[in-house]
C-alpha cells in the first residue's frame, strides 16, 4: 500500500466470505512454515524479525509484494511496517509514516472486527472503484488480506498482490496466507519481546536461539498464578548424546557443528505447533516451550526433529528427549527437574528417544533411533519429507544463484529419488503458445538422458492433446496425477502416453515463471512408490525454486 490510497469495500459475494471447505486445494503448508521459521530464527529484534518473515513470506506465497501493518485501535489505522517485493510508485520498504484510516477501508474494517480474510481483483465487476484504483495505481492485477491474530484478537494484517498477467488471488491463496500469518504472530511477539532488551543478554551466541535466562523469564510468565489466559504448557528437553565422543574424535568445531543442527532441527520441528520457543540451556541441553499443547505435541516434536537429523548423511546427530506437562500448582525449577529427570531416563535407555515424566520408568515413548530406522524407515512420507528437506537446502544454498531451470531440476532430482521414480522431465511453456517444449528430462533406471514423449517430433508438444496438462500449465501451479490403467479420471491424452511409454503412472506439477510456467512430471513403474504421497510437497517446491532471486 502506498501513498494515501482508499481501500473500499469489494463486494466479491459482499461481506467477507467464508473459505469454502469440499474442494479447496491442499498445500504444503508445514513445508512452508518451516522455511519462514529457519528464516527468522536467529532475529530477535522486531525490525529483524519483522523483515526476514516479510522475505520468507513473500517467497513461499508467490506473490509480486507483501506488507505487514499493525492495528492501532487509537486512532484506529493500520500502520504499515515493512513493504517487499516490487514496490509500486509510493511505496517504501521501511515506510516512515504509511497509515491507512479503518474508516474509510470497509474491507479492512470487517477483518479487524470478525478476523476473516478478503480478496479482489483490478478487473473485477464487483470490486469497488477504490480497490481497483489503488490496484491500478500500484500496477498489481489482485490483492488479499488476512489478519495477523493474537491472544484472541487481530494484531495487524498481512497484505499482498499479484502482477498484471499472473493469476489471481483467491480462496485457496487467502487460506495459504492465513496459515503464514498466523506463523508470523508468533515471530513477530517474539521480536516484541526482545524489542526493548539487549540481544546479548538473551541470545546464545553460537545456535542464535533464546538463551537460559530468556527461557527461564517465559517459563515464568507462563507459570505465573495470576495469568488470566493461562494455557496448557509442556517442556521439552533435549540433550544431544554422544558430544563429548564427537568432540573428542573430531574436534570441537565438529561439536559445534552438532550443536547447530540440532538447533535447526528442533526449529524445523517445532514450527508447525501453536507456538514453540526453543532455546538452548547450555551446552548440548536445548529445550522447547509448548505453549497450549499437551504431551502428544511434544512426542511429535521430538519424533520430527529426530527423523530431520537423521536425514542428514554429513553428520549424524541423535537427541535425547524428556517431556513435563505443567500442572497448576507447577514452578519454574520443578517444571524443568520433571523434565530433566525424563530425559536422562531417555538417555539412559540408549538415546534416540523420547520419555516422559510419568513414563520415566516405563517403556519410552519414542524407539530408539536405530528401531525406527528399521521400523520406519521406509516409510514414503518420510522419504518424501526428507527429499523436501534436502532441496530446500540446496535453493537456499548451493542454487540460491542459479538459474531457475537449474533450481527446478534440483527439486525434480530430489523427489525422483525419494518416490524411485522411473524417469523425469521438465517442460517449458510461454504465455499465449499451443504447445509446449521438453528442455530437461532423464531416465532414471539407467541414468541415459533421453526424451520421454515417444512419436512426437523435436520434443514440442501440442497442449490440445493434453487437456489436463494445458490446464495445469495455463492456472501456473497444482500438481495432477495420470494412470496408465483403471483411473477413469485420468486425462485420456496422459492416459494414451503412459501406455505407449511402458509407465504405470505419472505425476505432474506446474510452476508459474516469467512469461509461461515449468512442469515437472514423475513417472512411476512397478517399482515406484505411490506417486501421490509427494503431490502439496512438490508443489511447493517448485514454489520455492521459482522465487529465487536468479536468472531463468
Amino acid at each position: 500500500m502506498a501513498g494515501q490510497p482508499q481501500r473500499a469495500e469489494g463486494r466479491r459475494g459482499g461481506r467477507p466470505r467464508l473459505l469454502p471447505v469440499a474442494g479447496r486445494r491442499r498445500v504444503g503448508e508445514r513445508e512452508a512454515l518451516m522455511r519462514i521459521a529457519a528464516a527468522t530464527a536467529d532475529a530477535y529484534r522486531l525490525e529483524d524479525v519483522m523483515e526476514q518473515a516479510a522475505e520468507a513470506a513473500l517467497a513461499v506465497t508467490g506473490a509480486a509484494s507483501l506488507s505487514i501493518s499493525r492495528w492501532e485501535p487509537d486512532p484506529g489505522v493500520l500502520r504499515t511496517l515493512i513493504n517487499v517485493g516490487e514496490l509500486g510508485p509510493g511505496e517504501d520498504r521501511l515506510p516512515a509514516d504509511e497509515t491507512y484510516a479503518i474508516a474509510d477501508h470497509p474491507l479492512a474494517a470487517r477483518m479487524i472486527a470478525d478476523g476473516e480474510p478478503y480478496w479482489t481483483a483490478v478487473d473485477d465487476p464487483d470490486a469497488s472503484p477504490a480497490e481497483a484504483a489503488l490496484l491500478r495505481a500500484l500496477g498489481k492485477a489482485s490483492s488479499v488480506g488476512v489478519p495477523i491474530r493474537r491472544d484472541g484478537s487481530v494484531w495487524g494484517e498481512v497484505w499482498a498482490t499479484t502482477a498484471v498477467g499472473a493469476r489471481l488471488f483467491d480462496a485457496s491463496d487467502a487460506r495459504f496466507l492465513q496459515a503464514i500469518a498466523d506463523r508470523l504472530a508468533l515471530v513477530l511477539a517474539r521480536g516484541e519481546r526482545f524489542a526493548s532488551v539487549s540481544r546479548l543478554a538473551y541470545e546464545d551466541p553460537l545456535t542464535g536461539l533464546a538463551n537460559r535466562r530468556a527461557v527461564e523469564e517465559r517459563l515464568a510468565e507462563l507459570l505465573d498464578p495470576g495469568r488470566a489466559d493461562a494455557l496448557p504448557l509442556t517442556l521439552l528437553l533435549a540433550d544431544v548424546d554422544g558430544l563429548k565422543d564427537l568432540n573428542d574424535a573430531h574436534g570441537h568445531h565438529v561439536g559445534d557443528r552438532a550443536l547447530c543442527r540440532a538447533a535447526d532441527a528442533l526449529i524445523a520441528a517445532a514450527a508447525p505447533e501453536a507456538a514453540g520457543m526453543v532455546g538452548r540451556l547450555a551446552g548440548d541441553e536445548f529445550c522447547v516451550l509448548l505453549e497450549g499443547c499437551d504431551l502428544a505435541a511434544a512426542a511429535t516434536v521430538s519424533q520430527t526433529a529426530l527423523d530431520l537429523l537423521a536425514g542428514d548423511d554429513e553428520l549424524a546427530v541423535s537427541l535425547s528427549f524428556g517431556a513435563a506437562e505443567a500442572a497448576s500448582e507447577s514452578t519454574v525449577e520443578g517444571l524443568l527437574r520433571a523434565a530433566d529427570t525424563a530425559q536422562y531416563a531417555a538417555k539412559r535407555r540408549g538415546g534416540g528417544r523420547l520419555c516422559t515424566s510419568s513414563e520415566a520408568d516405563s517403556a519410552p515413548a519414542i524407539a530408539s533411533l536405530g528401531d525406527r530406522r528399521e521400523l520406519r524407515g521406509h516409510r514414503l512420507d518420510q522419504r518424501v519429507d526428507r527429499a523436501a528437506a534436502r532441496a530446500l537446502r540446496l535453493l537456499d544454498g548451493d542454487f540460491a544463484h542459479r538459474r531457475t531451470l537449474d533450481r527446478i531440476e534440483a527439486v525434480a532430482v530430489a523427489f525422483s529419488a525419494a518416490t524411485d521414480a522411473a524417469a523425469w522431465a521438465i517442460s517449458r511453456w510461454e504465455r499465449g503458445s499451443s504447445v509446449m517444449r521438453t528442455v530437461a528430462a532423464a531416465d532414471d533406471r539407467d541414468s541415459r538422458l533421453r526424451g520421454l514423449r515417444i512419436g512426437l517430433e523435436n520434443e514440442t508438444y501440442r497442449l490440445d492433446e493434453y487437456r489436463a496438462t494445458a490446464e495445469l500449465l495455463r492456472a501456473g501451479r497444482g500438481t495432477f496425477l495420470a494412470h496408465a490403467a483403471g483411473d477413469g479420471d485420468s486425462d485420456p491424452g496422459e492416459r494414451a502416453l503412459l501406455e505407449r511409454l511402458g509407465f504405470e503412472a505419472a505425476l505432474a506439477g506446474a510452476v508459474a515463471h516469467g512469461s509461461g510456467s515449468f512442469l515437472v512430471e514423475l513417472y512411476g513403474d512397478r517399482e515406484t512408490a505411490p506417486l501421490a504421497a509427494a503431490g502439496v510437497r512438490l508443489e511447493l517446491a517448485l514454489r520455492i525454486a521459482a522465487a529465487g532471486r536468479s536468472a531463468s
